[in-house]
């Protein structure tokens, strides 16, 4: 029993050892409007807004944001590219920053996405000359922003349904080079929306931007939860591809639209979330749920994500309420099986609904990400937006109450959650955020500077994921080591390992490493008689991680050294 305790405390220290931590390498140093930062990238905008939409990765590594500017009042599409390290690309301009003009008075971007291997998608909604609605607007790019004459209208096109207005809010490539474009089509007045007064559409898109009537009715699908007792007003959240081809839609319903009565419920009781599956070919999957549909828990939400994983599960992240307040607080995740099941495995066949305490307040999950057997959940503060941060949670559905043991663990000390509170100064909210491997997360979103609160810039901010060292990976039997490392803090640049027993035999490994993980001294002994002596003059004031281990065992201690 002694030693089992002395393994679990082993692992403890460990798991405190690897703790996700920003990743200094990444980002402009110094960009941040107000003070020095590292493990992020602003974009300043000189003059006006610069708002962000989501970022896309290239094949090449390099990270393409996505958004518009809004300047004299006119709006166009905005671009920012860096290099995979999150420096600016000064190639494509100043900052890497660069604006798109479509060739309409106010473009607004509201997306961004991958095409190919060397183009991408942007798209969102104008005004027309001489019209007073707004129609869908989608334009296709290379990598250094130049429109792809091939595509549309000269790289561009204008979607113009029936509908009163139309905006694009999801792209998808396939594999064919056929697109995949979706979003809201608005009917009625500015105030109170009509019976029937909106729908979702998903079109279906050629890969020279012409519909493909072959997709639904004549390429155009619409949808609306009113089928399936939903609200009047419905919203899409989220838009992806099954395994199978299959088209997965999220989405809320609303009566009348949010804003309208300053939230209350007004002619429909409950904001209802749904789930719909169609065919490739824009039918409805009737072997999914009740005749294509899943309706969420008869609770207030807002479904803000969707995750489909390569077996097929379906991971839906959003906020709820329940009827006291006209806003979500409480974090809601559910996981369903392809068929629309809820999963069993997960909580028991249950839903994770919990009220958890970000920066300052309740925090809306923005993604789900699967990384190993653990899933990552995004997050920022519901209403202000002004932190962000990751919490992790197992298979089963389990929250992991030692993920972050560190400094970034926000203004309520929540283990459970990693959290830019004491990390960047306050945002303005997080747009999107994505992983590409294992070793990090990346959020995207939105900065004021110190040119006004109403002037928004571009940011990105990557959070490295440290590797974890499970004890079963040593190769023989871990026994309790003690040492006293003196003085801590250390003041006069001197620290002093002193084994407790008064020596250690075998081949020993000392280690200390930054909060980054990053190795800044090591050494090998044969022996350890008495103490050692290490030299950290050269290092900067701050919290190492001292790590001892050999075959003789392990001891991991926090290390402050300050000037």
């Amino acid at each position: 029993m002694k030693y089992s305790l002395a393994i679990i405390f082993v692992y403890l220290l460990l798991f405190k050892a690897s703790a996700q931590v920003p990743d200094s390498t990444f980002g402009e140093f110094n960009s941040w409007p107000v003070g020095t930062f590292f493990g992020n990238t602003v974009i300043l905008s000189e003059v006006g807004d610069d708002v962000c939409q989501g970022a896309i990765h290239t094949p090449g590594g390099k990270i393409i944001l996505g958004g518009y500017t809004v300047k004299n009042d006119s709006l166009d599409f905005l671009m920012a590219r860096l290099l995979p390290n999150g420096r600016y690309d000064t190639a494509i301009g100043p900052m890497g920053r660069k604006t798109i003009d479509i060739g309409y008075a106010n473009d607004s971007c509201t997306l961004i996405a991958n095409y190919d291997e060397s183009r991408f998608l942007m798209g969102g909604c104008t005004y027309l000359p001489g019209q007073k609605d707004y129609v869908g607007l989608l334009t296709r790019l290379d990598f250094d922003g130049v429109p792809d004459s091939t595509f549309g209208n000269g790289g561009h096109l204008i979607l113009d349904l029936p509908s009163k207005e139309e905006m694009i809010t999801e792209a998808i490539s396939l594999p064919d080079g056929k697109i995949l474009v979706a979003g809201n089509a608005f009917y009625g007045g500015q105030l109170w929306y009509e019976s029937d007064s909106t729908h979702h559409f998903v079109v279906r898109l050629l890969p020279n931007g012409r519909i493909d009537s072959t997709f639904a009715n004549n390429g155009i699908l619409y949808h609306t939860p009113q089928d399936y007792g939903g609200c009047l007003a419905p919203m899409i959240a989220d838009v992806a591809l099954a395994p199978d081809g299959g088209i997965v839609i999220a989405g809320i319903s609303y009566d009348p639209y949010p804003g309208e009565l300053n939230w209350e419920h007004g002619y429909c009781l409950e904001n209802g979330m749904f789930v719909f599956k169609h065919s490739p070919d824009g039918e409805a999957d009737l072997s999914f749920g009740e005749e294509g549909a899943v309706v969420l828990p008869s609770i207030e939400g807002v479904p803000y994500s969707m995750e489909i994983r390569a077996d097929g599960k379906i991971v839906i992240s959003g906020g709820v309420t329940f009827g006291f307040l006209n806003w979500p607080t409480n974090v809601f995740i559910a996981r369903l099986l392809p068929n629309g099941e809820v999963d069993s495995s997960f909580l028991g066949g249950d839903y994770f609904i919990k009220n958890i305490i970000g920066g300052t307040e309740s925090i809306k999950p923005t993604s789900t990400i699967q990384i190993g057997e653990m899933t990552y959940v995004t997050w920022d503060d519901e209403h202000s937006g002004l932190t962000f941060g990751l919490m992790r949670m197992d298979e089963a559905g389990q929250l992991d109450s030692n993920f972050v043991q560190n400094e970034f663990v926000g203004a309520q000390g929540n283990g459970v959650l990693f959290s830019s509170y004491e990390w960047l100064p306050f945002i303005h909210g997080i747009v999107q955020a994505y992983a590409i491997d294992s070793t990090g997360v990346y959020f995207v979103g939105r900065v004021g500077s110190n040119g006004g609160p109403f002037n928004r810039n571009m940011f990105i901010a990557k959070v490295k994921l440290l590797p974890q060292v499970p004890v079963s990976t040593v190769a023989v039997p871990w026994q309790p080591l003690s040492f006293s490392a003196y003085p801590n803090p250390v003041k006069n640049g001197v620290l002093h390992l002193f084994p407790e027993t008064g020596s250690v035999s075998g081949p020993l490994s000392m280690r200390l490493a930054d909060l980054q993980g990053r190795l800044v001294w090591q050494q090998q002994v044969t022996d350890l008689q008495g103490a050692s002596t290490i030299d950290v003059s050269g290092l900067k004031s701050g919290m190492y991680i001292l790590d001892v281990s050999g075959q003789a065992g392990r001891w991991v201690e926090k290390i402050v050294i300050s000037e």
